[in-house]
């Protein structure tokens, strides 16, 4: 959970504002660029997939991630403007596919950085 939070503040486990999804956005609102008026619920499949995929990180590893935080950020802006990915979350989220899909491209996702 420390991870989650030192990569995304308060707004770890939340869906970005549907403004916020782009990387081709005005100036950001916060050091993040997710705030918007007002907060999204922590979302559950976001909560799942990301706190199983960085438990399985060693700590060189999450230090690296931290290190490159607004890259996992943009990654992750980028995820969100995929439409597959948003279903996975927000859609029959206890189905076998979607599971797979929102863990597969979290742990793609941070395997890029990783790089």
């Amino acid at each position: 959970m420390r991870l989650a939070t030192a990569l995304f503040g308060t707004e770890a486990f939340r869906k970005p504002p549907k403004k916020r999804r782009s990387r081709h956005r005005d100036a950001l609102a916060d050091e993040l660029g997710f705030v918007d008026e007002r907060r999204s619920p922590i979302n559950k499949p976001l909560f799942e997939s990301w706190s199983v995929n960085l438990a399985h990180l060693d700590e060189s590893q999450g230090q690296r991630l931290i290190e490159q935080r607004e890259t996992v950020q943009n990654h992750f802006l980028d995820l969100m403007g995929q439409d597959k990915f948003v279903e996975s979350i927000s859609i029959g989220t206890q189905w076998d596919e979607q599971v797979r899909t929102r863990f597969k491209e979290i742990e793609t996702l941070l395997r890029k950085v990783l790089e």
